[in-house]
């Protein structure tokens, strides 16, 4: 299934199909989002890490979180920080917790369920998300600092 065809493969309180309106926002229409422009991070503190995580909005009861992964060739990409399958952060409440397996680092893991998703693009490969993709965040790289960009 795709994650922005709005069909779903399971019944829902809300009606066969239906998706919950938080399922269905971009990440900028979602509370506490910060603006594009907003500077996250320089490259080189995320290089060698396994992802990190950023939260504003931290005192209320919907923060918005983000995570960000190191790709190859001085690259990198964030998603909002929620599994498709029940809309969870991806990370128990622990700030080492690793996004990216060890022993895989080009893949993304759900702490809650186990599903597993690629780093390079956020589509689940394993897992009862399967088919489906994390909400990406554009960022851009410029002279080694990461800042969010305005569409990918």
């Amino acid at each position: 299934m795709d994650w922005f065809s709005g069909k779903s493969r399971v019944s829902s309180p809300l009606g066969f199909g239906a998706r919950p309106r938080y399922i269905t926002m971009t990440w900028q229409q979602r509370n506490h989002a910060p603006l594009p422009g907003t500077y996250l991070c320089r490259l080189d503190e995320l290089t060698g890490t396994l992802g990190r995580e950023f939260i504003w909005g931290e005192t209320t009861d919907k923060p918005f979180r983000l995570f960000l992964v190191p790709l190859a060739a001085g690259r990198a990409r964030a998603y909002v920080n929620a599994c498709p399958h029940f809309q969870v952060p991806l990370n128990p409440p622990r700030p080492d917790w690793p996004f990216l397996l060890r022993d895989e680092p080009e893949t993304i893991r759900c702490s809650v369920h186990g599903a597993r998703f690629r780093a390079e693009d956020g589509l689940c490969t394993w897992g009862d998300c399967h088919g489906e993709s994390l909400l990406p965040v554009p960022v851009d790289v410029q002279d080694g600092q990461i800042f969010l960009a305005t569409q990918a």
